[in-house]
C-alpha cells in the first residue's frame, strides 16, 4: 500500500510536470512591436516578444548570434527591410518573418550656406537628408527678398538685383537652414564670349577686387576645398563670370633655359597667390628679390623678352597668365598645390603635365568617356583644363594668345581640331580630395 502510494505521488508529480513542459515549450512569437529605445534614438528599436515560459528567452537575427531578451524586449539596430526572428530558450526554438518600416528623417541639411550671384544666373539649393524608410521629404523654400533674390520649389536661386538676402529651406521636424545670398553686377551669369574686353590697368577699385576674391573664395569653400567641384569653380569664374579677359603674357621665369639658373620671376605671366591680382594692395605678396622688371598687376603694362609668335621683344604688353600660369593659378586657388611649374619646355624640369596621369588623347579615348570636367589637357609646351563636356563638345579653358578663355571642340568628330591641338588628357583624379557637387555643364 505504501508503495502504491509512493508510485502514485510520482506519476502525479510527473504528469504536473509534463503539464508544465507544455507551458514552457510553448515558445510562440505572437506579436513584434517596434519603437525607440528612447525619445533620442532614432535607429535603435526594440522588439517587443509575448511568450508564456518562464525560461530565460534569447533573440537573433541570423540564428547565429543571440542576444538575451530583457522584460520581454530584444533590443536590435535596425533599418527598414525585410527580417527573421528567431526565439529560444532552454527547451525551445521557433522563428517568425517580419517586416520593418521606419519613416523617419534623421538629419538634414543643405549643400550651400553662403552664394554671390550674378543678375539672372541661378543655383540650385539641395537639401541632405539621411533617413530611414518613406518619410515625408518636402522642403519649402522662401526668400526674405524677392527683390534680391528668388527661389522655386525646388530650390533653384535666381538673382534678381543688387543686395543681399536670406533664403529658407524648412523640412518638417528640423530647424530651418539658411543660405546667405548676394546679387552683384561685378560679375555676370557664365557664358561663352570671346569678345569682352581685356581688363585694363587698375580697372578695379580695391573694394571691388576684394569682393571679386571673395566671390572666388566662397564658391570654392561651399563646393569643398581640394574637390573636383572647387577646381571647376575657379576654371568657371575666371573664363565665365569675370566680366573682363584675363590677357596672355609670356612668363617671365619658368621653364625658360636663360632663366633656369636665375629665381623665378614672381607676378608676370605668373600669379601663385590666393585671389585675383587686380589691386596694388597684392603687391605686398611679391617678394622684391623676385621681380623681373616691376610689380604690375593683371592689365598693366610690361615688356615682352619673348621673340616666340610674333611678339616683339622690348614691345609693352599688359600683363596676364601664361598657359601654365592660369592652370598652376586654378589649381591653387581650388585647394590643389602643383607647384609653381611650366608646362615642359625643358625636360629636365617638373612640369605641370606631370601632375596628373596621362593618357593619350586619341578619339576612342575621349569617345569612351575615360575622362572627367576638371582633368587636364595639353601637349608639350601648352597645358589647359577641362572646363565643361556635353554630348557633342569638350570645353577647355586655357591661357593662350587670345586670352583666359574657354574654346569649345567637337568631339563627335574625327577631324576635330581636338586631336590636332591636344595630345594627352591627365587624370586628376587621385589629385582631389573628393569629386564634390559638380555638374558637366555651368
Amino acid at each position: 500500500m505504501k508503495r502504491e502510494r509512493i508510485i502514485n505521488i510520482v506519476f502525479i508529480i510527473v504528469l504536473i510536470l509534463s503539464t508544465g513542459k507544455f507551458f514552457l515549450t510553448k515558445e510562440e512569437v505572437g506579436s513584434i512591436t517596434m519603437g525607440k529605445l528612447n525619445a533620442d534614438d532614432s535607429k535603435q528599436v526594440f522588439i517587443a516578444i509575448d511568450n508564456n515560459n518562464i525560461l530565460n528567452t534569447e533573440c537573433s537575427l541570423d540564428n547565429e548570434n543571440w542576444t538575451s531578451e530583457v522584460l520581454g524586449k530584444c533590443v536590435f539596430d535596425l533599418k527598414s527591410g525585410d527580417y527573421t526572428l528567431y526565439i529560444r530558450n532552454a527547451i525551445s526554438h521557433t522563428q517568425k518573418d517580419f517586416t520593418i518600416t521606419i519613416n523617419e528623417i534623421k538629419s538634414f541639411d543643405i549643400n550651400l550656406t553662403k552664394w554671390y550671384l550674378a543678375h539672372g544666373e541661378t543655383v540650385t539649393l539641395l537639401p541632405k537628408m539621411e533617413y530611414l524608410g518613406y518619410p515625408d521629404l518636402s522642403v519649402t523654400y522662401t526668400s526674405d527678398d524677392e527683390n534680391v533674390a528668388t527661389v522655386d520649389a525646388n530650390g533653384v536661386v535666381t538673382g534678381i538685383n543688387d543686395g543681399t538676402t536670406k533664403i529658407h529651406a524648412k523640412v518638417k521636424g528640423f530647424d530651418e537652414k539658411t543660405m546667405q545670398v548676394t546679387t552683384t553686377d561685378i560679375i555676370r551669369k557664365p557664358e561663352i564670349d570671346d569678345k569682352k574686353p581685356v581688363v585694363g590697368c587698375q580697372q578695379y577699385t580695391e573694394e571691388e577686387a576684394a569682393l571679386l576674391d571673395e566671390i572666388l573664395a566662397t564658391r570654392v569653400e561651399q563646393r569643398g576645398v581640394g574637390t573636383r567641384a572647387a577646381l571647376l569653380e575657379v576654371t568657371r569664374f575666371m573664363t565665365l563670370s569675370l566680366r573682363v579677359k584675363i590677357p596672355y603674357f609670356y612668363e617671365h621665369g619658368r621653364m625658360k633655359p636663360y632663366w633656369k639658373n636665375s629665381p623665378q620671376i614672381d607676378g608676370e605671366g605668373r600669379w601663385y597667390h590666393k585671389g585675383l591680382y587686380l589691386s596694388a594692395s597684392k603687391y605686398d605678396t611679391i617678394k622684391n628679390e623676385n621681380v623681373k622688371e616691376k610689380k604690375a598687376m593683371w592689365g598693366c603694362p610690361l615688356t615682352n623678352w619673348d621673340n616666340s609668335d610674333g611678339w616683339a621683344v622690348g614691345a609693352k604688353k599688359p600683363n596676364g597668365l601664361d598657359c601654365s600660369g592660369f592652370v598652376s593659378f586654378s589649381l591653387y586657388n581650388s585647394g590643389q598645390d602643383p607647384g609653381d611649374i611650366g608646362a615642359g619646355m625643358d625636360p629636365e624640369l617638373t612640369s605641370m603635365d606631370d601632375f596628373g596621369e596621362k593618357h593619350d588623347l586619341t578619339y576612342d579615348f575621349v569617345n569612351n568617356g575615360n575622362w572627367k570636367v576638371g582633368d587636364m589637357i595639353g601637349r608639350n609646351g601648352h597645358v589647359a583644363l577641362i572646363t565643361g563636356k556635353d554630348d557633342e563638345n569638350i570645353y577647355i579653358s586655357e591661357s593662350l594668345l587670345k586670352g583666359v578663355r574657354t574654346v569649345t571642340y567637337p568631339y563627335k568628330n574625327k577631324n576635330s581640331k581636338l586631336y590636332l591641338y591636344y595630345s594627352y588628357i591627365g587624370d586628376l583624379s587621385g589629385r582631389y580630395v573628393a569629386d564634390g557637387d559638380y555638374t558637366n555643364m555651368w
